[in-house]
């Protein structure tokens, strides 16, 4: 492992912070846990394997979204909208909900 990736998204304040402890964090427990980074890489093999299980255990479902969604899109693109701007809508409420949510998330209001 030559990378350890922490997202910033979801750690409110992150910018505007100088310090991480995050990162402090993990690098403690790399110097003192000689497991840990076999711990981290076992973790992140079962995520990706359950992920990849899921995906392909119910391929029929996300087949079933894409058949009873495809309408929907070809109707908003025809209409002159994007069409994820109705996904985005639901999941973050409204034009620039997406943009609000991570200047909350990140602290940067």
């Amino acid at each position: 492992m030559t990378v350890i990736v922490v997202l910033a998204g979801p750690r409110p304040g992150s910018y505007a912070r100088k310090s991480s402890p995050e990162h402090e964090l993990i690098a403690q427990s790399l110097r003192e846990d000689s497991r840990y980074r076999e711990q981290m890489l076992q973790e992140a093999a079962v995520n990706e394997a359950m992920d990849g299980f899921r995906n392909d255990r119910y391929p029929s479902l996300r087949l079933l979204r894409r058949l009873l969604l495809r309408p929907i899109y070809w109707l908003l693109v025809q209409a002159g909208i994007h069409p994820l701007a109705l996904p985005n809508a639901l999941v973050f409420g409204g034009r620039g909900g997406l943009v609000r949510q991570h200047r909350t998330i990140t602290g940067a209001e």
